[in-house]
């Protein structure tokens, strides 16, 4: 080594010490992966207990506790999210409810209420196998309707509390809109698997999310990969709304620019920038005195989200760290995709339906 490099080095600055596990986190980590190990033991033992058995009716209380120690072991596991346990228990606290209700075991405080709206119909004409629409309904039927239906929902919340189910008892009686939404986000899950137009649109928003989140936070750099992912998502949802363009715009890419396997999930970012490029998805914005390539907006986020890989950031920004001015780049090159995606972008089919890739 050259005498000036040596005398260089000796002025480098020296590295701040990486910080190490203290005796709390050791502690705490290791109960973590403890709890984690004993939920996927006690699993495992419950799916091989319930193996060969007959199928017990959806009331059956005993099955019910033995189904929720399952899916209380599952998530204690970290094999499902809380999302999907809310479905699975939820559901199950549904049927043996339901299973109460039809067998007249809420009668006494439903039956009152039940007479109450036979009154109702019988005095404006109905027969007792007519029934109004919704909309129709007079005031004071709508309200003993809402009544029945929360001293359901009453009836539901008790059975959760009955079966040890504490926590979902709180969020559906304090948090009922929550509970809603995770609910159906299970449903989804479990349900809607290959519905990826609409899995990849919540992906989408949920990114945004996260991004508008860490930004507020001054996590400016996991913000721009926030941004990125979003920016991905949109591309990739462009492809999947217009399977055939897309097709085509990748086989007409040089060979060594083309994405090789034929699926738009299979892409990369840059992959879905040049199918979007050669399919004329993505075009320029322009005002009085610039012109604004939409790719190259995206070019450039692209290369910031690169820097969560620590050898390319040693290789091109070495000590240097995302701010502000770097985040803000990021969500205007998004910004941008969605002013271009209005005049250039495939729109979301009508049909319903067709969002089943």
């Amino acid at each position: 080594m050259a005498v000036d490099e040596k005398d260089r080095r000796r002025f480098w600055s020296r590295p701040t010490p990486l910080r190490s596990v203290d005796e709390g986190e050791r502690d705490a980590t290791m109960r973590h992966l403890r709890d984690r190990a004993e939920g996927q033991l006690v699993a495992h033992q419950l799916a091989l207990q319930m193996q060969g058995k007959e199928r017990s009716h959806y009331g059956d209380a005993d099955a019910a506790r033995r189904y929720l120690d399952l899916v209380r072991a599952l998530r204690q596991a970290g094999q499902i999210t809380f999302a999907e346990y809310v479905l699975q228990v939820g559901s199950r606290m549904e049927m043996v409810s339901d299973h109460r209700w039809t067998e007249g075991a809420y009668s006494a405080d439903l039956g009152p209420i039940d007479a109450a709206m036979q009154r109702v119909t019988r005095a404006h004409g109905l027969s007792d196998d007519q029934y109004w629409a919704s909309e129709d309904e007079p005031p004071e039927y709508r309200e003993l309707s809402e009544a029945y239906s929360a001293c359901l929902d009453l009836k539901l919340i008790g059975v959760m509390r009955e079966f040890g189910e504490a926590e979902l008892a709180d969020l559906r009686e304090q948090h009922p809109d929550r509970y809603d939404a995770l609910r159906e986000e299970g449903r989804r899950s479990v349900f809607e698997k290959d519905n990826r137009h609409t899995a990849l649109a919540t992906l989408i928003a949920h990114y945004e999310s996260e991004a508008e989140t860490a930004g507020a936070a001054g996590a400016y750099l996991s913000g721009c990969l926030m941004w990125g992912a979003a920016v991905e998502g949109r591309l990739l949802l462009w492809c999947l709304r217009a399977p055939v363009v897309a097709e085509e715009a990748r086989q007409s890419l040089p060979a060594k620019e083309r994405p090789r396997k034929p699926d738009p999930v299979e892409w990369t970012l840059d992959n879905l920038v040049q199918v979007a490029r050669e399919a004329g998805w993505i075009g320029v914005l322009e005002d009085d005195d610039f012109v604004f390539s939409v790719e190259g907006l995206l070019r450039n986020l692209r290369q910031t989200r690169n820097l969560i890989h620590p050898g390319r950031s040693l290789r091109e920004a070495p000590h240097l760290r995302r701010d502000k001015a770097a985040f803000d780049d990021a969500r205007a090159a998004y910004a941008a995709l969605l002013m271009n995606e209005v005049a250039h972008a495939p729109a979301a089919p009508d049909d319903p339906a067709s969002t089943r890739a």
